[in-house]
């Protein structure tokens, strides 16, 4: 028996768990394949591969054909895996992260002309190719980040605290601790999605085709 902390399916329907002791299993056809031996903290889908972070900050992809792990980096702070995105999110302070060329490049906003490095984007989703849509830290501010330069944007700020982030036909859905909003412009409009307990408490969100869940 296995403390199990994650698990994810990917295109084939192989089916990757992560332990909190022992590694990483990986089930192709009903068969389990034991990968390492480390607690795996987290895991993300990519092209052809599986990328994980072990408790030892070992950053690495797996090819999902054969299981062969390639090391690609040492990481020394919390990643957010982004889905959809050739790219992800990293902490202490933020940075952006590229798979192909190991890139890192800093996440900053301008406060008064002067460069300011954020923290900690806490949440991330892949808006585009160009950019992700983030909150900090506090869990109240709304962020759209540049991929490539890293330069941010506050969209909203003074937001209920956000538990999640999704993106349905072009409009970002926010799920908060007093009930679901989407953003319009630089303004957070309420979805009166459960009339009987508008402000419920969201936790998550998820968007598939053009519904909402």
């Amino acid at each position: 028996h296995e403390s199990i902390s994650c698990v994810f399916q990917d295109r084939d329907e192989g089916t990757w768990i992560c332990t909190l002791q022992n590694g990483i299993y990986f089930i192709p056809s009903m068969k389990i394949k034991h990968i390492g031996n480390k607690k795996t903290d987290y895991l993300y889908g990519y092209s052809e591969s599986i990328i994980y972070i072990d408790n030892d900050h070992q950053f690495t992809r797996f090819n999902k054909k054969d299981s062969a792990g390639i090391k690609i980096d040492d990481v020394h702070s919390w990643y957010n895996f982004v889905s959809g995105s050739d790219a992800i999110v990293g902490s202490s302070p933020s940075f952006v992260y590229h798979f192909e060329t190991h890139q890192k490049v800093s996440v900053f906003t301008l406060v008064n002309g002067k460069t300011e490095l954020l923290l900690r984007i806490k949440r991330a989703i892949n808006l585009d190719e160009n950019y992700f849509i983030g909150v900090d830290n506090n869990l109240n501010t709304l962020y759209k980040i540049n991929k490539q330069t890293g330069k941010s944007e506050k969209l909203a700020e003074a937001v209920p605290t956000v538990y999640a982030l999704a993106l349905l036909n072009g409009r970002i859905y926010v799920g908060t601790k007093s009930g679901l909003y989407y953003l319009n412009g630089t303004v957070l409009t309420h979805v009166n999605a459960f009339p009987e307990n508008p402000n419920i408490k969201i936790e998550a969100i998820t968007s598939y085709k053009n519904t909402l869940f």
